[in-house]
């Protein structure tokens, strides 16, 4: 037998180990997201604050706020796999994410001027109706310190923010690792606000604990649940929360920066995990 015809069996095995690992991890997946679908179907109910957060994000824009690794992209892979409906991100979290650059997040060239004036250019449709947009680490695409730079160059976005459910019948949901790292013109225009304050490891998922606010300045000042009337009728709803995501629901890649950033070699596995 020559070399030649040894290397091409080799290489001829490889692939079909490659292929068949393919295959293997796409029925994995398919079982998965099939027990997943039952679960949702046949599930008595969700939790209190499953629940509210199914609703909440459902009814208003929402910002999810915390520290670096307090679990905001796994609270939002968690209500994704909640809701279990097509929605826009600038990262991919499940088989239901549709890509977006977050320009395309506009009303075209109009302007707060053009409103004011009554001077609209209409643009053709950019979105599905009712399919809600996710933005994972907004202080990196949407930072606070170039406020005046953002106003001056996407004047649409905030305005498209502020009209999503009159345009498309959706809301935009926004994550960051500081409140006062987002935008200005964005931040206060939200009508939820979760502050993640850690993340616990156990056997059943991962238990992420938050604080939710339907006041800007009392997340802002990450002030504490009360149980007096006046400081509710002062500063809003604050209540602690806890929720359990399973792991089966975490499809996204918590490493996403670092494929975007880093020029690195995939390796054998990460190739054919791109295309499964």
């Amino acid at each position: 037998m020559t070399i030649w015809l040894r290397i091409g069996i080799i290489s001829a095995i490889s692939v079909g180990a490659l292929i068949g690992i393919a295959l293997l991890i796409a029925m994995i997946k398919g079982v998965i997201r099939l027990i997943q679908w039952l679960i949702q179907r046949h599930s008595v109910s969700l939790s209190v604050n499953d629940k509210w957060l199914v609703n909440e994000f459902g009814r208003c824009n929402v910002i999810v706020f915390g520290k670096k690794g307090s679990g905001k992209d796994l609270l939002f892979a968690h209500v994704i796999a909640l809701r279990g409906q097509p929605h826009y991100s600038n990262i991919q979290y499940n088989e239901d994410t549709t890509v977006i650059a977050l320009t395309d997040i506009s009303v075209g060239n109009n302007t707060w001027t053009d409103c004011l004036r009554g001077d609209i250019t209409k643009t053709p449709p950019q979105f599905e109706e009712e399919q809600d947009i996710y933005i994972s680490d907004g202080g990196i695409y949407l930072p606070s310190q170039y406020d005046n730079e953002l106003n001056k160059r996407y004047q649409g976005m905030p305005i498209f923010y502020a009209l999503s459910r009159h345009l498309y019948n959706s809301n935009i949901h926004v994550n960051v690792q500081a409140l006062g790292r987002l935008w200005l013109k964005l931040r206060e225009q939200a009508d939820s606000y979760i502050r993640v304050l850690h993340t616990e490891q156990r056997r059943d998922g991962l238990l992420v604990t938050g604080i939710t606010y339907d006041n800007y300045n009392a997340a802002n000042a990450g002030l504490l649940p009360r149980n007096d009337p006046e400081f509710v009728a002062k500063n809003g709803e604050i209540v602690k929360r806890r929720w359990l995501i399973r792991y089966s629901e975490l499809q996204y890649n918590t490493r996403y920066f670092r494929d975007i950033f880093l020029e690195r070699q995939l390796t054998p596995l990460e190739e054919v995990l791109q295309h499964v």
